[in-house]
């Protein structure tokens, strides 16, 4: 079975985009556990903006592969 050719450049930016997102989803987690562990001012304002801009930036990276799926693809292809 072989599967359908992409772009190098959409190869790249996804692999580039996907391990951001896990990044960004290891973060928020990791900030969360340590503001219910060790609650403090600090560590609770962190969790919070993570929690906020986690998600946030996920779905920025999500909507970026989908751009670059546009942008780099040919006449003969429907997407």
């Amino acid at each position: 079975m072989t599967e359908k050719w992409t772009h190098p450049t959409v190869r790249r930016g996804t692999i580039w985009w996907t391990m951001q997102s896990v990044a960004l989803g290891g973060l928020t987690l990791a900030l969360v556990f340590i503001a219910l562990w060790k609650p403090s001012t600090g560590t609770t304002i962190a969790a919070v903006a993570a929690l906020i801009l986690g998600p946030l930036l996920i779905f920025m990276a999500i909507k970026q592969i989908k751009t670059l799926r546009h942008e780099y693809r040919y006449s003969d292809e429907d997407l």
